[in-house]
């Protein structure tokens, strides 16, 4: 449980390495946050379709008393769910600017200090309600195995470094003011460990049970593939619409993830 929230909190400072990033990094350079977003996607997706669907809420159902069949049955079941939820989210959020014209985030126009600040502020409310299902999937993956959640909060934290720069840069650029991008972008950063005590509050108040816990297993499942599948690949094809090296990040991502995997079961 310690290690589910440490990385939560972890993966969500990751914002803040981003608005680092806008001072020290050069923001033409868009391969970078390409080929961060697709080997995220990759981590998340091996992660979510292998060793949290197939085997941890598989398992978990099996556990409770369902037969291999049911079991099967109430994973798919769970992961859509977990995919839908992702869903109402996106449609709850649609009007939010974080998928924005790339061109303005990165605009040196002091003329559009007003859109800029509109832009990161909304920004960071988006991201912040979009993170908190980011924070229950780290949290729940460290709990079931603690190699599979390091996994999960590295993609994360990948992920969350270029959100961070969506919400600092504008700010910085509207306001002139570091202090005010670091605090709008910590304030988008802070959903990761609110998910995290969402999904320990979950499992608490179900005593940890087998059936609790293959449940929010396949939820988490299906959310890590939705986010994975929606956004953050779509977002990587934005910054390298030529595929220049979002195909081979994404199965570098989960080659490494794998690789890890099986290392620490040896």
């Amino acid at each position: 449980i310690a290690l589910g929230f440490g990385l939560s909190i972890a993966a969500g400072a990751c914002t803040c390495v981003g608005f680092l990033a806008a001072f020290c990094v050069k923001l033409e350079n868009r391969l970078v946050f390409a080929a961060s977003l697709a080997a995220s996607a990759g981590v998340m997706i091996f992660i979510s379709l292998t060793e949290i669907l197939t085997i941890k809420t598989v398992e978990g159902f099996k556990g409770a008393g369902q037969s291999d069949a049911e079991a099967m049955r109430y994973s798919i079941l769970t992961f859509f769910a977990g995919a839908f939820i992702c869903h109402l989210i996106d449609v709850f959020l649609e009007q939010g600017p974080v998928d924005g014209p790339l061109s303005l985030v990165l605009s040196e126009d002091r003329e559009r200090a007003k859109e800029l600040l509109r832009m990161g502020i909304l920004s960071a409310v988006v991201i912040l309600v979009h993170n908190i299902p980011e924070g229950v999937a780290t949290f729940v993956s460290a709990v079931a195995d603690p190699t599979a959640g390091v996994g999960v909060a590295f993609a994360i934290a990948l992920h969350n470094i270029p959100e961070g720069l969506i919400v600092s840069v504008p700010i910085y650029l509207a306001t002139g003011s570091k202090i005010k991008a670091f605090l709008w972008t910590a304030f988008s950063g802070a959903a990761e460990p609110f998910g995290a005590l969402i999904a320990f509050t979950a499992l608490k108040s179900s005593d940890m049970s087998p059936w609790a816990y293959a449940f929010i297993f396949g939820i988490v499942s299906g959310i890590m593939t939705y986010i994975s599948l929606t956004e953050l690949l779509p977002t990587a094809l934005k910054y390298d619409p030529t595929d220049r090296v979002v195909k081979k990040s994404l199965f570098l991502g989960m080659f490494i993830i794998a690789i890890s995997i099986i290392l620490f079961e040896v």
